[in-house]
């Protein structure tokens, strides 16, 4: 939730027309679905004044309630999602009036030119969000099958113990008569989660396991006669199920009690709303290829078919049958689809101008194939086609599949000269039987120096998912990036929301100590340095105080580093006069190190060492498991790329 003046939750669900420019009430209720007890699920957009781009803190793209049942848009984020064809946005357009709570002139001449945003696309995203129904509906893991005890986990039950010096199979505490908490621990050097155990514990110091930690008792030997055996703590495992438990008791607490019944007591082995959303999907995407329209309100045999589906009285292959026979008419009448191949993105930057009268950032910088992004753009977006139609060549060429690509380096981060290069990052992933053959490459990196600049260096799936399990910073700042030319949402989407899991900040700082300390080699003996350089080290700088003040992953876009830090009033005059250079400077052109600077970056050299961080949990690697082979998934029977 943002809680900037006018943008808290609580504001825009008040407005009434002053910046919400629309609001309507969407799911089962507009699709007609909707039965007593059914959620209320509403969306709205909203506008931001041209201006608040221009401050440091970025506006919010969006902003929502605690369990996400009511979102807001700003106008800029709904026609961006809009344009690649996002479903979820795209049926606004097309919402049933008895569904509309608020409506403007602004969003009435949006409406009014709807069309522009519609596209083959939209046959794509229908079948991919389709799809990805099946999936949700018999997962092994939903919760509705694996209920979870009011009691969270404890450590203990985690544990094994060894007594004597036999060859036995350890057992719990309990099962071998010991009471841990008259116990003590050594570890005995080389073996993870393997301690000495030991008596002689006063049972009021809390025992071997505290805080959800290994305790190893000060000055006791491992050979100490007072050991009794060993002791085995299955760390890694106990940090899953208290996860699991968090999620299941979060998710439980939050959830619509009435959609679960059936599962629940056992009526069903699958999610019926997943499979009736599987449906729906598919026949608007029909109805798009064949009359240029979503459905929103299904009435008739069409909305019989929806709820008798989510009433259970289908079986799930029934279902399965079903939607096949709709993809397969999709897939046989796309070609005489009324739709263009892609939105008029032209069109829609003149639509946006009409309605902000001051000049709007072009969505083109953020639009490209797949494409959503967030913040701010620093580069000149007529590059954006060149960059696309590398991303194909590239995919052509070794036959991959991007899942990612965004800019790295000073557009990303803010402070672009007119010169500089486009950095693209990617990630990409091979088809499936490119990770079982025998005779499968090495080779993980793809990289080319192309015309116009651009500079692309992309990471297969399985390096970069490696590397994001050891917190790689540059990965990790790829994720953030502001400027996105290709995203599949779904892997995308996942892959952030574990960043902070498996962020590691004594290592993010000890890396941009490093950064800063690389950058710095560049002062000339007369104190100068290239401009370039120097604002690669003051990007680092501050990036080391967020983490030590935060212990979390900085944000990419410089300003938003700046605006967040605890500088002096000289630091930041200096800083802002840097960056007010580097902004007319070429890449070669050079500066005068300020004192002022030089002492920020000493500090950090002596802040760094004695920084003090939250012990962490090690992370659990099979989440990225999880997603490493859902991902291999990827079809690429037919590219849906532009």
């Amino acid at each position: 939730m943002n809680m900037a003046t006018g943008y808290s939750f609580n504001t825009l669900h008040s407005d009434n027309g002053s910046r919400v420019i629309f609001r309507g009430i969407v799911g089962s209720r507009a699709y007609g679905t909707n039965r007593p007890g059914s959620d209320e699920d509403v969306r709205g957009v909203f506008l931001v004044p041209p201006l608040e781009y221009a401050l440091l803190a970025s506006p919010p793209e969006q902003v929502a309630d605690e369990r996400n049942d009511r979102v807001y848009y700003s106008l800029r984020r709904f026609a961006e999602l809009a344009a690649v064809a996002n479903p979820n946005v795209l049926e606004l357009f097309w919402l049933p009036s008895d569904c509309i709570f608020l409506d403007t002139p602004q969003f009435a001449l949006l409406r009014e030119n709807r069309r522009l945003f519609l596209s083959r696309r939209a046959v794509d995203t229908h079948i991919g969000y389709a799809l990805a129904q099946i999936k949700k509906a018999r997962g092994c893991n939903k919760r509705v099958w694996n209920p979870q005890p009011e009691e969270p986990p404890k450590a203990e039950a985690f544990c094994r113990v060894l007594i004597g010096k036999d060859d036995g199979v350890p057992c719990s505490p309990a099962e071998a008569g010991v009471d841990l908490a008259t116990c003590r621990i050594t570890r005995i050097d080389g073996a993870d989660g393997v301690f000495a155990l030991h008596s002689g514990g006063n049972p009021t110091d809390g025992g071997p396991i505290r805080g959800d930690k290994p305790y190893c008792t000060p000055g006791l030997r491992h050979d100490a006669p007072t050991r009794m055996g060993m002791l085995f703590f299955n760390e890694s495992a106990f940090a899953q199920a208290k996860r699991a438990h968090r999620q299941y008791w979060e998710w439980r607490r939050t959830r619509n009690d009435a959609r679960w019944v059936s599962q629940e007591s056992g009526q069903l082995d699958y999610d019926a709303k997943n499979m009736m959303h599987l449906i729906r999907i598919l026949q608007s995407g029909l109805n798009i290829v064949r009359h240029g329209a979503p459905v929103v309100r299904f009435e008739g045999t069409d909305r019989d078919r929806l709820l008798a589906i989510r009433d259970g009285k289908w079986a799930f292959d029934e279902i399965l049958s079903f939607a096949d026979s709709l993809q397969a008419d999709i897939r046989s009448e796309i070609d005489t689809c009324p739709l263009p191949p892609e939105p008029d993105i032209a069109a829609i930057d003149a639509l946006l101008s009409e309605l902000y009268p001051t000049p709007h950032r072009s969505v083109v910088a953020r639009l490209e194939t797949e494409q959503t992004t967030s913040g701010s753009s620093a580069g000149d977006a007529s590059a954006s086609p060149g960059i696309a139609a590398a991303l194909r060549t590239q995919e052509e060429d070794h036959g991959i599949r991007i899942l990612y690509a965004a800019e790295s380096g000073s557009r990303a981060w803010g402070f672009a000269s007119p010169d500089s290069d486009w950095d693209v990052r990617a990630i990409y992933v091979h088809p499936l039987d490119w990770y079982v053959r025998l005779d499968e490459k090495p080779v993980d990196t793809i990289g080319a120096m192309l015309p116009g600049d651009i500079d692309i260096s992309a990471w297969e799936l399985r390096k970069a998912l490696r590397l994001f399990a050891k917190s790689n910073v540059p990965l990790l700042e790829w994720l953030g990036s502001p400027i996105v030319y290709r995203e599949k949402g779904g892997f995308v989407d996942r892959l952030r929301e574990l960043v902070p899991m498996f962020f590691n900040p004594r290592g993010a700082a000890w890396h941009h100590l490093s950064m800063q300390r690389s950058a710095l080699d560049d002062v000339a003996p007369d104190g100068s340095i290239r401009i370039k350089r120097l604002c690669y080290a003051l990007r680092s700088a501050l990036s080391i105080r967020w983490i030590v003040a935060k212990a979390s992953m900085p944000p990419v876009p410089f300003p938003e580093l700046f605006a967040a830090s605890d500088l002096d009033s000289a630091t930041r005059e200096a800083i802002a006069a840097v960056l007010a250079a580097k902004s007319a400077a070429l890449e070669g052109d050079g500066i005068a190190l300020p004192s002022v600077l030089s002492t920020l970056f000493t500090e950090n050299e002596r802040l760094v060492p004695v920084a003090v961080f939250p012990e962490r949990e090690r992370p659990d690697n099979r989440e990225l498991d999880e997603l490493f082979q859902e991902t291999l998934n990827v079809d690429f029977s037919r590219n849906t790329n532009p």
